[in-house]
């Protein structure tokens, strides 16, 4: 018989694998929804959610773009009402923490307070949540902070079948997980209108 590492320790649990490094512990999973097989609560939330999002989309107007700054990736806006949407973020953050950056705002559009030569432009501001995971070394370190966005839209039109929005945003973000911190992110970007 093999005698056990001294900086970590294997054990099978199920399907898992579980390495313990000194006092972390780091869970390998296997890429199936196996794991959601004995209770099934977890899947019911992800299926019903995913159902939410799509019926959403289907009746609301819904953009997808890029967006360049902290963080730079993906960007999408879900219209839920004439001043009310949704905007969505996944993409990876640079600067202060580096990792993956996950936010979500619902947010207020004001199209009458910025008007400039006959021409309205629409401002947002509005409140949301993000996540950053961070991976560096072996070890893991994730955030989540309350977000403030703030910014300006403004809509046009290539031909009749293009439809582009092109936006820029300041957020205010306070870290309360795992302390309290804050700092301020910013993003430029352009998004298709389906």
């Amino acid at each position: 018989m093999r005698a056990p590492h001294p900086f970590f320790v294997t054990s099978r649990c199920a399907n898992h694998r579980i390495l313990v490094y000194n006092l972390h512990v780091r869970i390998s999973i296997p890429l199936t929804l196996t794991m959601f097989s004995r209770g099934g609560s977890m899947k019911r939330i992800v299926v019903t959610g995913f159902l939410i999002l799509v019926v959403s989309v289907a009746f609301s107007q819904f953009s997808l773009g890029v967006m360049v700054g902290q963080p730079t990736g993906l960007s999408a806006r879900l219209e839920m009402g004439d001043n009310l949407s949704l905007d969505l973020g996944a993409a990876y953050s640079f600067f202060w923490i580096s990792g993956v950056h996950i936010h979500a705002d619902v947010v207020y559009v004001d199209r009458s307070l910025l008007r400039i030569s006959d021409n309205s432009i629409p401002i947002y501001f509005g409140a949301g949540v993000r996540y950053i995971g961070a991976y560096w070394f072996g070890l893991s370190y994730s955030t989540i902070s309350a977000r403030v966005p703030i910014g300006v839209l403004y809509p046009f039109h290539v031909s009749s079948d293009v439809n582009l929005e092109v936006f820029a945003e300041v957020v205010p973000t306070i870290k309360v997980y795992p302390d309290f911190n804050f700092d301020v992110s910013f993003a430029l970007g352009v998004r298709y209108r389906f």
